[in-house]
Protein backbone atom coordinates (compact mmCIF):
# COMPACT_ATOMS: atom_id res chain seq x y z
CA UNK A 1 0.00 0.00 0.00
CA UNK A 2 1.37 3.64 -1.03
CA UNK A 3 2.28 5.60 2.16
CA UNK A 4 -0.34 8.85 1.02
CA UNK A 5 0.71 11.00 4.19
CA UNK A 6 2.85 14.06 3.32
CA UNK A 7 6.57 14.54 3.84
CA UNK A 8 7.55 16.49 6.72
CA UNK A 9 10.70 19.17 6.47
CA UNK A 10 12.71 19.10 9.06
CA UNK A 11 14.24 22.23 10.22
CA UNK A 12 17.87 21.97 9.38
CA UNK A 13 19.94 21.90 13.00
CA UNK A 14 21.24 25.09 14.61
CA UNK A 15 25.14 25.06 14.09
CA UNK A 16 26.85 27.14 16.85
CA UNK A 17 29.84 29.28 15.72
CA UNK A 18 32.15 31.32 17.72
CA UNK A 19 33.53 34.45 15.91
CA UNK A 20 35.94 36.51 16.59
CA UNK A 21 36.65 40.38 15.88
CA UNK A 22 40.13 40.72 16.14
CA UNK A 23 41.65 44.34 16.79
CA UNK A 24 45.56 45.40 16.27
CA UNK A 25 45.40 49.33 17.24
CA UNK A 26 42.24 50.56 14.62
CA UNK A 27 42.70 47.89 12.37
CA UNK A 28 40.34 44.52 12.45
CA UNK A 29 40.96 41.13 10.96
CA UNK A 30 39.37 39.41 8.28
CA UNK A 31 39.82 36.24 5.70
CA UNK A 32 38.49 35.09 2.60
CA UNK A 33 36.83 32.04 2.46
CA UNK A 34 37.94 29.35 -0.15
CA UNK A 35 35.49 28.93 -3.18
CA UNK A 36 34.15 25.73 -2.51
CA UNK A 37 33.30 26.22 0.68
CA UNK A 38 29.77 27.51 2.22
CA UNK A 39 29.25 30.98 1.24
CA UNK A 40 32.69 30.42 -0.83
CA UNK A 41 34.25 33.34 -1.59
CA UNK A 42 32.83 36.25 0.81
CA UNK A 43 35.08 37.79 3.53
CA UNK A 44 34.57 37.42 7.13
CA UNK A 45 35.21 37.28 10.46
CA UNK A 46 37.37 34.01 12.23
CA UNK A 47 36.29 31.34 14.00
CA UNK A 48 34.36 28.20 13.85
CA UNK A 49 32.17 25.46 14.83
CA UNK A 50 31.84 25.08 18.74
CA UNK A 51 32.06 21.36 20.13
CA UNK A 52 29.70 19.91 22.20
CA UNK A 53 32.07 19.71 25.08
CA UNK A 54 33.18 23.51 24.69
CA UNK A 55 32.44 27.06 25.65
CA UNK A 56 32.62 29.18 23.11
CA UNK A 57 35.54 31.24 24.68
CA UNK A 58 37.38 27.66 24.31
CA UNK A 59 35.69 26.53 20.79
CA UNK A 60 36.94 30.77 19.48
CA UNK A 61 40.50 29.77 21.08
CA UNK A 62 41.33 26.62 19.32
CA UNK A 63 39.91 27.91 16.22
CA UNK A 64 41.68 31.23 16.36
CA UNK A 65 45.39 28.79 16.82
CA UNK A 66 44.51 26.22 14.13
CA UNK A 67 42.57 28.61 11.51
CA UNK A 68 45.96 31.86 12.21
CA UNK A 69 48.50 30.55 14.68
CA UNK A 70 47.45 32.82 16.76
CA UNK A 71 47.21 32.20 21.09
CA UNK A 72 44.34 34.39 22.89
CA UNK A 73 45.71 35.80 25.95
CA UNK A 74 43.21 34.47 28.39
CA UNK A 75 40.10 32.95 26.73
CA UNK A 76 37.94 34.25 29.76
CA UNK A 77 39.35 37.48 30.35
CA UNK A 78 40.77 38.73 26.37
CA UNK A 79 37.56 38.52 25.23
CA UNK A 80 34.66 40.87 25.28
CA UNK A 81 30.80 39.67 23.75
CA UNK A 82 29.74 41.56 20.99
CA UNK A 83 26.42 40.02 19.67
CA UNK A 84 24.43 36.47 18.70
CA UNK A 85 22.97 36.75 15.24
CA UNK A 86 20.36 33.48 14.04
CA UNK A 87 20.62 33.53 10.75
CA UNK A 88 18.49 30.74 8.22
CA UNK A 89 20.50 30.28 4.43
CA UNK A 90 17.93 28.02 3.76
CA UNK A 91 20.54 25.27 3.32
CA UNK A 92 22.07 25.89 6.78
CA UNK A 93 20.67 26.95 10.10
CA UNK A 94 23.22 29.35 12.28
CA UNK A 95 24.05 31.02 15.63
CA UNK A 96 26.99 33.00 15.47
CA UNK A 97 28.65 34.09 18.72
CA UNK A 98 30.54 36.64 18.62
CA UNK A 99 33.27 38.03 20.50
CA UNK A 100 35.96 41.17 20.39
CA UNK A 101 39.39 40.19 20.55
CA UNK A 102 42.00 42.73 22.16
CA UNK A 103 45.01 40.17 23.53
CA UNK A 104 46.47 37.46 21.72
CA UNK A 105 49.93 36.71 20.71
CA UNK A 106 51.31 36.00 17.55
CA UNK A 107 51.23 36.70 13.86
CA UNK A 108 47.63 36.16 12.27
CA UNK A 109 48.91 33.96 9.31
CA UNK A 110 46.00 32.00 6.95
CA UNK A 111 47.21 28.69 7.90
CA UNK A 112 44.42 27.30 5.83
CA UNK A 113 45.62 29.00 2.78
CA UNK A 114 42.93 31.56 3.33
CA UNK A 115 43.80 34.94 2.36
CA UNK A 116 43.85 37.67 5.84
CA UNK A 117 43.52 40.98 5.71
CA UNK A 118 43.70 44.24 8.35
CA UNK A 119 41.35 46.22 7.59
CA UNK A 120 40.34 49.65 9.08
CA UNK A 121 36.84 49.77 10.71
CA UNK A 122 35.84 52.39 8.12
CA UNK A 123 36.52 50.20 5.29
CA UNK A 124 34.94 46.94 6.30
CA UNK A 125 31.89 47.87 3.92
CA UNK A 126 34.41 48.09 1.04
CA UNK A 127 34.21 43.83 1.38
CA UNK A 128 31.95 41.54 0.69
CA UNK A 129 30.27 39.67 3.29
CA UNK A 130 28.12 36.89 4.50
CA UNK A 131 24.83 38.45 4.71
CA UNK A 132 24.31 37.06 8.55
CA UNK A 133 27.68 39.61 8.85
CA UNK A 134 25.54 42.73 8.66
CA UNK A 135 24.78 43.04 12.33
CA UNK A 136 28.22 42.09 12.95
CA UNK A 137 29.77 45.37 11.09
CA UNK A 138 26.71 47.24 12.24
CA UNK A 139 27.54 46.58 16.20
CA UNK A 140 31.39 47.04 15.68
CA UNK A 141 30.49 50.80 14.22
CA UNK A 142 28.46 51.65 16.79
CA UNK A 143 29.41 52.96 20.04
CA UNK A 144 28.50 50.83 23.77
CA UNK A 145 27.00 53.92 25.36
CA UNK A 146 24.04 55.92 23.80
CA UNK A 147 22.60 58.81 25.77
CA UNK A 148 19.55 60.23 25.49
CA UNK A 149 18.92 63.52 25.76
CA UNK A 150 17.04 64.94 29.28
CA UNK A 151 14.30 67.22 28.86
CA UNK A 152 16.18 70.74 28.58
CA UNK A 153 14.76 74.43 30.09
CA UNK A 154 16.71 75.85 27.31
CA UNK A 155 19.47 75.93 24.32
CA UNK A 156 21.75 76.91 26.12
CA UNK A 157 21.28 74.09 28.62
CA UNK A 158 21.41 71.86 25.07
CA UNK A 159 24.86 73.25 24.38
CA UNK A 160 26.25 72.86 27.92
CA UNK A 161 24.96 69.09 27.81
CA UNK A 162 26.62 68.63 24.34
CA UNK A 163 29.54 70.41 24.88
CA UNK A 164 30.02 67.66 28.23
CA UNK A 165 29.17 64.91 26.11
CA UNK A 166 32.02 65.75 23.40
CA UNK A 167 34.52 66.17 25.76
CA UNK A 168 34.25 62.61 27.13
CA UNK A 169 34.31 61.32 23.43
CA UNK A 170 30.85 60.35 22.92
CA UNK A 171 29.87 61.21 19.55
CA UNK A 172 26.49 59.83 18.83
CA UNK A 173 23.00 60.52 20.98
CA UNK A 174 19.08 60.08 20.82
CA UNK A 175 18.23 63.76 20.33
CA UNK A 176 14.87 63.76 22.38
CA UNK A 177 12.71 66.86 23.33
CA UNK A 178 8.94 65.74 23.39
CA UNK A 179 8.33 69.26 25.70
CA UNK A 180 8.88 71.18 22.41
CA UNK A 181 7.06 72.22 19.47
CA UNK A 182 7.75 70.01 16.22
CA UNK A 183 9.46 73.82 14.49
CA UNK A 184 10.65 74.42 18.04
CA UNK A 185 12.63 70.90 18.13
CA UNK A 186 13.54 71.19 14.41
CA UNK A 187 14.94 74.59 14.83
CA UNK A 188 17.18 73.74 18.06
CA UNK A 189 18.53 70.51 16.20
CA UNK A 190 19.11 73.26 13.51
CA UNK A 191 21.13 75.11 15.56
CA UNK A 192 23.11 72.60 17.13
CA UNK A 193 24.04 70.62 14.21
CA UNK A 194 25.68 73.90 13.03
CA UNK A 195 27.66 74.32 16.22
CA UNK A 196 28.11 70.48 16.91
CA UNK A 197 29.39 68.86 13.84
CA UNK A 198 31.28 66.11 14.80
CA UNK A 199 28.04 64.87 17.24
CA UNK A 200 25.68 62.60 15.40
CA UNK A 201 22.19 63.31 16.31
CA UNK A 202 19.44 60.61 15.98
CA UNK A 203 15.96 62.17 15.92
CA UNK A 204 13.02 60.86 17.65
CA UNK A 205 9.58 60.90 16.74
CA UNK A 206 7.23 60.70 14.04
CA UNK A 207 8.75 59.61 11.32
CA UNK A 208 6.46 61.33 8.60
CA UNK A 209 8.05 64.76 10.08
CA UNK A 210 11.14 63.68 10.89
CA UNK A 211 12.79 61.72 7.66
CA UNK A 212 13.41 64.87 5.63
CA UNK A 213 15.58 65.59 8.79
CA UNK A 214 17.17 62.99 9.62
CA UNK A 215 20.45 63.32 8.09
CA UNK A 216 22.46 60.42 10.54
CA UNK A 217 19.73 58.60 12.21
CA UNK A 218 15.84 58.08 13.13
CA UNK A 219 14.52 56.42 16.35
CA UNK A 220 10.95 55.46 15.51
CA UNK A 221 8.98 55.08 18.64
CA UNK A 222 6.70 51.90 18.87
CA UNK A 223 3.41 53.94 18.47
CA UNK A 224 4.69 54.91 14.83
CA UNK A 225 5.78 51.21 14.09
CA UNK A 226 3.07 49.59 12.58
CA UNK A 227 1.91 53.22 10.17
CA UNK A 228 5.93 53.47 9.13
CA UNK A 229 5.93 49.54 8.12
CA UNK A 230 3.15 50.26 6.24
CA UNK A 231 4.66 53.03 4.40
CA UNK A 232 7.82 51.35 3.71
CA UNK A 233 6.08 48.15 1.91
CA UNK A 234 3.67 50.54 0.35
CA UNK A 235 5.79 52.66 -1.16
CA UNK A 236 9.42 52.18 -3.15
CA UNK A 237 10.37 56.03 -2.46
CA UNK A 238 10.73 56.19 1.27
CA UNK A 239 14.78 56.41 1.78
CA UNK A 240 15.57 55.37 5.32
CA UNK A 241 18.71 57.84 6.85
CA UNK A 242 21.99 55.96 7.73
CA UNK A 243 21.20 54.97 11.14
CA UNK A 244 17.54 53.37 11.66
CA UNK A 245 16.47 52.37 15.14
CA UNK A 246 13.60 51.52 17.41
CA UNK A 247 12.49 51.84 20.96
CA UNK A 248 10.66 48.58 21.97
CA UNK A 249 9.19 47.51 25.11
CA UNK A 250 8.29 44.06 24.28
CA UNK A 251 8.66 41.19 21.90
CA UNK A 252 6.26 41.74 19.62
CA UNK A 253 7.64 45.43 19.10
CA UNK A 254 11.43 43.32 18.55
CA UNK A 255 9.78 41.35 16.01
CA UNK A 256 8.19 44.48 14.13
CA UNK A 257 11.61 45.70 14.91
CA UNK A 258 12.84 43.04 12.80
CA UNK A 259 10.57 43.47 10.09
CA UNK A 260 10.73 47.11 9.89
CA UNK A 261 14.90 46.53 9.08
CA UNK A 262 16.35 48.61 11.84
CA UNK A 263 19.95 48.86 12.68
CA UNK A 264 19.32 48.73 16.09
CA UNK A 265 16.92 49.16 19.19
CA UNK A 266 16.50 50.06 22.69
CA UNK A 267 15.04 47.75 24.87
CA UNK A 268 13.49 49.13 27.91
CA UNK A 269 12.66 49.50 31.14
CA UNK A 270 15.35 46.82 32.36
CA UNK A 271 15.19 48.80 35.40
CA UNK A 272 13.02 50.46 37.68
CA UNK A 273 13.42 54.70 36.20
CA UNK A 274 12.59 57.93 37.61
CA UNK A 275 11.08 58.99 34.27
CA UNK A 276 8.57 56.38 33.78
CA UNK A 277 8.05 55.11 37.68
CA UNK A 278 4.73 52.92 37.09
CA UNK A 279 6.01 50.67 33.93
CA UNK A 280 7.17 47.27 34.63
CA UNK A 281 10.86 46.57 34.64
CA UNK A 282 11.80 43.30 33.15
CA UNK A 283 14.83 42.46 34.49
CA UNK A 284 18.19 41.51 32.97
CA UNK A 285 16.86 37.63 32.89
CA UNK A 286 14.11 38.67 30.82
CA UNK A 287 16.20 41.18 28.84
CA UNK A 288 18.32 38.41 27.73
CA UNK A 289 15.70 35.89 26.55
CA UNK A 290 13.87 38.93 24.66
CA UNK A 291 17.63 39.42 22.75
CA UNK A 292 17.70 35.91 20.90
CA UNK A 293 14.34 36.88 19.37
CA UNK A 294 16.67 39.81 16.81
CA UNK A 295 19.61 40.08 14.88
CA UNK A 296 20.25 43.10 15.17
CA UNK A 297 22.51 45.08 18.22
CA UNK A 298 20.32 46.17 21.42
CA UNK A 299 20.59 48.90 23.79
CA UNK A 300 19.66 48.11 27.38
CA UNK A 301 17.58 50.91 28.33
CA UNK A 302 15.95 52.20 31.53
CA UNK A 303 17.55 52.83 35.00
CA UNK A 304 21.21 52.44 33.18
CA UNK A 305 23.98 53.83 34.93
CA UNK A 306 27.67 53.34 33.62
CA UNK A 307 28.61 50.31 35.82
CA UNK A 308 25.28 48.01 34.21
CA UNK A 309 27.78 48.43 30.54
CA UNK A 310 29.30 45.33 31.62
CA UNK A 311 26.60 43.16 33.12
CA UNK A 312 24.41 44.40 29.48
CA UNK A 313 27.14 43.38 27.30
CA UNK A 314 27.64 39.70 29.24
CA UNK A 315 23.94 39.45 28.50
CA UNK A 316 24.46 40.26 24.58
CA UNK A 317 23.85 43.21 24.23
CA UNK A 318 25.25 46.25 22.36
CA UNK A 319 25.92 48.79 25.50
CA UNK A 320 23.71 50.72 27.41
CA UNK A 321 21.55 53.70 26.96
CA UNK A 322 20.23 56.54 28.92
CA UNK A 323 19.13 60.01 30.10
CA UNK A 324 21.13 60.54 33.09
CA UNK A 325 23.81 58.64 33.62
CA UNK A 326 26.15 60.78 31.08
CA UNK A 327 26.14 64.40 32.95
CA UNK A 328 25.95 65.78 36.54
CA UNK A 329 23.18 67.24 37.95
CA UNK A 330 23.69 70.52 38.27
CA UNK A 331 22.41 74.79 37.26
CA UNK A 332 23.43 73.72 33.47
CA UNK A 333 21.19 70.66 32.89
CA UNK A 334 17.84 69.83 34.05
CA UNK A 335 15.83 66.59 33.74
Amino acid sequence: MQNTEPEVSLPHKLVHVAVGVIYREDSILIAKRSDNAHQGGLWEFPGGKVESNESVQEALARELKEELGITLAHPQTGLSPLIQIRHDYGDKRVLLDVWSVFEFSGDPTGLEGQPVKWVRESNLREFEFPAANEPIIRAIELPSIYPVTPVFSSLDNAYAYISALIEKEIDLILFRQPQLSSNAYLSWLHALQIDFPQMRFVLSGDPCLLLPHAKIGLQIPARYAEDFLDRVTSSNTIVSPPLLSMSCHSLAELELAQRIGVDFVCLSPVKPTQSHPNANAMGWERFQSLLKSINVPVYALGGMQPRDKAIAQSAGAQGIAGISAWYDQNEHVEK
